[in-house]
């Protein structure tokens, strides 16, 4: 049996470095997978309807399915079913003037499709694996399967984590919204508005 496991497992390690060995072929997606982001600026005029606009917001993300991650008193950060991005964005059009959107969608369609054929690779490797550890006879060769088993398991563990995270920003897209109000001043604009009351109180007399 010695001289059937080392060759064999030579060969399976072999395959695993480089590549090799048989792949599962998985159909390409009718459409591009995106991970998609938006950035989204409204404007409201006034601190009572500034209030009354987040309450608003916050009953249209429950009905979406989003779910806050972040929050301040003029922003907010979701995370929700990409399929209801638009849905999200129209709802927001709806309740006050959009003056700025951006999306960011970059393309992971290759990407996807290369870590679903290498799991599969890894998960056919590793059960080759167990069915080789069962021909094992001596203490040398259960180590020496072991050792590669181990080996693999944890490659399949990285490249699953991956894939499912890459699968997760193509299933889940995120929304920046930030509430601007046109009347308040900042800081710079405190100072224009200052140096335009001396000049007129120099030139214009009540």
């Amino acid at each position: 049996m010695r001289l059937l496991i080392a060759p064999l497992l030579l060969t399976l390690v072999a395959c695993s470095s480089g590549g090799g060995g048989p792949r599962a072929l998985h159909r390409a997606p009718t459409e591009a997978l995106q991970a998609q982001t938006a950035y989204v600026t409204q404007e409201v005029d006034g601190a009572p309807e500034i209030r009354q606009h987040w309450v608003k917001v916050h009953d249209l993300a429950r009905q979406v399915g989003a779910l806050i991650l972040a929050e301040t008193k003029d922003s907010l950060h979701l995370r929700l079913p990409a399929a209801q991005l638009d849905t999200m964005e129209q709802g927001l059009a709806a309740l006050a003037p959009i003056t700025e959107r951006t999306l960011a969608a970059p393309e992971v369609t290759g990407l996807v499709m290369d870590l679903r054929v290498r799991v599969d690779s890894q998960r056919a490797l590793k059960a080759r694996l167990v069915a080789l550890l069962d021909r094992a006879d001596t203490i040398e060769e259960v180590l020496a399967v072991e050792r590669e088993l181990g080996r693999v398991t944890e490659a399949l563990a990285i490249i699953e984590a991956q894939l499912k995270a890459q699968e997760s920003e193509v299933a889940l897209a995120e929304l920046h919204l930030t509430v601007e109000d046109p009347a308040h001043p900042g800081p710079v604009g405190w100072i224009f508005y200052g140096l335009y009351r001396g000049v007129k109180w120099l030139f214009v007399w009540d």
